[in-house]
């Protein structure tokens, strides 16, 4: 299997493992029943600062002012739009579909570079969030909510805006 194969397979096999997720947290209601459901994520959030910031010290050191200010913008406006979201599960959003586009921009670079690399990685990101939110409304206690695309779409800016800063710093 090629390196452009073995990504695409990456991202794809993520992508299946979110809708297989989304389908047991909508149907099952498991997190909510379970009375975890902020706690678990905002577990989540942290792991993710916490590896954000390792991986940033490992990539930029501490002299590199310039991408330490671009990342903490970045972080804000992701922490601003997380405290506003009153449903956990919407919370989640920022996350998946941000390792998402992630993944889906590596997989795409390898063939394609530029703005068209960064447009397409986030047009098939909100193509995944449009069908994650199409599933879920065939589900018994799921249904398509427009702010949850509008989520993932934010959340596809804010990885490609950290993608951009991490590659040009």
């Amino acid at each position: 299997m090629t390196n452009h194969a073995r990504r695409w397979s990456i991202a794809l096999g993520y992508l299946a493992l979110m809708y297989w997720t989304t389908y047991v947290i909508n149907s099952e209601g498991v997190l909510e029943g379970a009375g975890v459901a902020h706690a678990a994520f905002l577990a989540a959030y942290i792991i993710a600062a916490i590896a954000l910031l390792v991986l940033g010290l490992v990539k930029f050191g501490v002299k590199n002012d310039y991408a330490w200010i671009c990342l903490g913008i970045i972080v804000l406006l992701l922490m601003m739009a997380v405290l506003n979201l009153s449903d956990p599960k919407g919370r989640l959003h920022f996350l998946e579909y941000g390792l998402f586009f992630v993944l889906v921009y590596r997989a795409l670079k390898m063939r394609v570079s530029g703005f068209t690399a960064y447009a397409s990685a986030i047009i098939l990101t909100c193509a995944a969030g449009v069908a994650d939110e199409f599933l879920q409304s065939l589900y018994g206690r799921g249904f398509f909510d427009m702010a949850d695309v509008l989520n993932n779409t934010f959340a596809a800016y804010l990885a490609a805006g950290v993608s951009l800063v991490w590659e040009r710093c």
